[in-house]
Formats: C-alpha cells, structure tokens, sequence
C-alpha cells in the first residue's frame, strides 16, 4: 500500500513539474493548444473529437485514457470546456 501511495504522490510531483515547464516555453499558450482541439469553434470538444484531434497530430488516447481524462476534468463527463481544459494543464 505504501508502495502504490508513494508511486502516485511521485507521478503527481513529476506531472506538476511538467506542467510548470510547459507553462514557461514562449512558444505555447492554453487558448491556442484548446483551439486545436475544438475544430467546430464551439467552445467545446467531446470524446470524439478530442480523440480526431489528437490523431491528425499522431498521438493516439485509449478509451482508458479518454475516460480518465473526461472523469477527471469534464464537468458532466462528455465534454471539454476551455476552463476544464486549463485545469487540467495549468500548475
């Protein structure tokens, strides 16, 4: 038990620190990374689309993925808003 609690807070310090450094290249801002998920421009980006998103940049997201993300940050678990956006990449 340990074990698993000392892995996850090691997971979440390495994520935090990535999200730190992410927010700190010149080159990335959050509105112009949630524009190019949201392709239909209206404001916001369901499982679907997230998923085509993603894969017209090759990354690809399981179901186990999708479903952590949604379950995580979507407000009602289908959709994306800008703000759930910025919470999930924001330190």
């Amino acid at each position: 038990m340990m074990k698993c609690l000392a892995e996850i807070i090691g997971l979440e310090k390495d994520l935090e620190v990535m999200k730190i450094n992410l927010s700190l290249r010149e080159d990335f801002n959050l509105l112009d990374a949630y524009a190019l998920l949201d392709v239909k421009g209206n404001t916001t980006v369901s499982r679907s689309e997230l998923r085509n998103a993603l894969l017209s940049f090759k990354i690809c997201m399981t179901d186990d993925d999708l479903n952590l993300l949604f379950s995580q940050y979507s407000i009602d678990g289908t959709v994306l808003t800008y703000s759930n956006f910025s919470d999930a990449f924001l330190p």
